[in-house]
């Protein structure tokens, strides 16, 4: 099987805006070559109209207190995922990263960026 063809996984870092201490730390999602492509054509609409960043509503990623497989993720159980609501993926000139709210909260969490360059690399797609 042609490495292109497989989705990209990720386990990444997260954190709160507002620093508030009982975020997830870490989330966990795949990109496949379609989600990719449409990646890179909201980062090609960032630069090609002098914008920060786009998002568009996507549940994609999940959250979680710890990463799961771990001790601590495995004693928590169900209860090691946290629901978020206004899921988003947010798209500048160079990365990606998802967000949302922690549910019953004010609390934003966001992945750590992740560069589009080694996504696209990773499917042999040019930006």
């Amino acid at each position: 099987m042609n490495a292109s063809n497989i989705a990209k996984s990720y386990t990444v870092e997260t954190r709160a805006t507002n620093g508030a201490e009982d975020a997830p730390d870490v989330a966990v999602f795949s990109i496949d070559q379609a989600a990719a492509k449409g990646i890179s054509d909201l980062a090609r609409l960032v630069n090609e109209n002098g914008l920060f960043k786009v998002e568009k509503f996507d549940s994609t990623a999940s959250f979680h207190q710890y990463a799961p497989g771990t001790e601590e993720a495995d004693e928590l159980g169900e209860e090691n995922e946290v629901l978020l609501k206004g899921g988003c993926l947010n798209v500048d000139s160079a990365s990606f990263w998802f967000s949302g709210f922690i549910r019953n909260s004010d609390t934003e969490v966001v992945t750590a960026r992740q560069p589009i360059d080694e996504l696209l690399s990773h499917f042999g797609l040019r930006g």
